[in-house]
């Protein structure tokens, strides 16, 4: 074994307690970046999934924006468009249903079309029997709601497949068999509830003054929405508006998307912050065998491979620990955070997310370890060896220090004007520009603590005193406990 290895080691089993918690706060880190990814990543598939069931087979949705819809012949028409397959016109019709000769007032109801069991487009999901044949004038699916409310306003027992409604036609009431009840998937949600018949029973029984404004279209492989529109404006007389069914589909999870970002980040941030606190806590514990290494010919550069090859033992240990337990976390907000309208997805582990999830640890705990590693290996050897070096006061640093007004000021602005995915930045942002600020402030919290505290212990002054000297150390062991606190917070 190298000496570099031994001493990193030797150093670690010195002091397991902080090798701990160290390595606990970088699994943190790890956890949550893999926790959120695979949740993000899950629900958004999932509510892709969800959009494009409900869109079904149509590629574009032309809506008649005025006046009063299109005749069966005109929407029948868009079929022979280029980059048009096929053009399902949107039929629905109010029609007064009773369940008998004795229900006098009957309950108005929205009969819709259905072509090949699916309506404009939209498959439509049964609960129970099946659909009608393409070509019958006499059976309907009807939605297990509106079955519900047509039993209770007139007062009969509950209808079943095969029970007979009668519907107001051309000719006035017919009797219609139920064959299947719908259960509100598919396009049963898109039409909300009603009654469905054929699209040949619609345009024959139900044919007088009906319209549609509404007109689903099956877009060729490769044909270009955006193209496939301007066609459409070109040829229909009344205007209309034409989406995508499956565009523009925000995620599930809203506003708590750049909540969990914003944790995220914290959570990387705890793990970097606690492990530059502990390595310039054992930099400042081992200041006298740095000093006597740097004597016997060590380089600075050796010294901060040390400190650093202790911060990489930790964080290797540490990141599998933080992959386990992001996985629970995963199945956790997955469960806590998906929609009630939509399934709780899969758990899907994706080797991208696993390795972005174990750099982001790794990449914390390094860049953290590296500023006081750096620091310790340029130290001159003189005070390194110096028996008693508690009097000399730690100078601030004016990097982070000028970092600071520059964070608050955008931090603040981004709260004034931003959206809720700004608002995530800026809570970043000013708790940066507070912490860079902490080694100016870190005295006065310490000499205001230590004030309290004395009129409990006679040690606070003596306490106080020191965090004074060592004032960056006390910024940054604040600025852990300020972002733990924050993290706990925002869980």
């Amino acid at each position: 074994m190298s000496l570099p290895w031994a001493l990193a080691l030797r150093a670690i089993r010195s002091r397991p307690l902080r090798a701990l918690l160290n390595g606990l706060a970088v699994a943190l880190g790890t956890a949550v970046v893999l926790g959120v990814a695979v949740t993000i990543s899950g629900l958004n598939g999932q509510s892709q999934s969800a959009a494009q069931a409900a869109a079904g087979s149509s590629g574009l949705d032309v809506r008649v924006a005025a006046g009063t819809g299109l005749t069966a012949d005109a929407a029948a028409s868009l079929s022979t468009l280029p980059g048009v397959t096929n053009a399902v016109p949107l039929y629905q019709k109010r029609v007064i249903a009773r369940l008998g000769s004795d229900d006098l007032s009957g309950t108005t109801v929205e009969v819709i079309a259905m072509r090949d069991g699916s309506v404009a487009l939209r498959p439509l999901s049964l609960g129970s029997g099946r659909m009608p044949a393409s070509t019958s004038h006499s059976e309907i699916v009807l939605d297990q709601g509106l079955a519900a409310l047509l039993t209770t306003s007139a007062h009969s027992k509950p209808l079943v497949l095969g029970s007979v409604i009668q519907l107001t036609t051309n000719t006035g009431p017919d009797n219609f068999t139920i064959v299947g009840f719908s259960n509100g998937g598919g396009a049963a949600g898109f039409t909300r509830s009603g009654v469905y018949v054929t699209e040949t029973s619609m345009l024959s029984q139900f044919r007088l003054g009906l319209r549609t404004a509404f007109v689903a279209l099956h877009l060729q492989s490769g044909a270009d929405p955006t193209h496939v529109a301007d066609e459409v404006r070109s040829v229909v007389s009344a205007p209309v508006t034409t989406t995508d069914p499956v565009a523009g589909v925000g995620s599930p999870l809203g506003e708590v998307q750049p909540l969990l970002l914003l944790l995220t980040v914290l959570s990387i941030v705890v793990g970097a912050g606690a492990t530059a606190n502990s390595v310039a806590l054992a930099a400042s514990e081992r200041r006298r065998e740095v000093g006597l290494l740097r004597a016997a010919g060590a380089s600075s550069q050796q010294v901060f491979r040390l400190f650093m090859l202790e911060v990489a033992i930790v964080a290797v240990a540490a990141i599998p620990v933080g992959l386990l337990a992001g996985v629970g976390l995963a199945a956790l907000l997955e469960v806590r955070l998906t929609p009630a309208d939509l399934p709780v997805p899969t758990l899907n582990l994706s080797a991208p997310q696993l390795l972005l999830a174990a750099l982001a640890g790794a990449a914390a705990a390094l860049l953290g370890g590296a500023i006081p590693a750096l620091a310790s290996g340029r130290r001159p050897i003189l005070s390194g060896l110096r028996p008693h070096p508690g009097a000399e006061r730690e100078r601030v640093a004016a990097f982070p220090l000028s970092l600071s007004p520059i964070a608050l000021l955008i931090g603040a602005v981004l709260f004034i004007t931003g959206d809720g995915n700004a608002a995530a930045a800026a809570t970043v942002l000013v708790i940066a520009g507070v912490l860079c600020a902490l080694p100016v402030l870190a005295p006065w919290m310490a000499r205001t603590v230590g004030l309290v505290a004395s009129l409990f212990t006679p040690k606070a002054g003596a306490a106080a005193r020191n965090l004074v000297r060592r004032r960056n150390r006390t910024a940054l062991t604040i600025s852990g406990l300020t972002i733990s606190v924050a993290s706990a917070v925002a869980v």
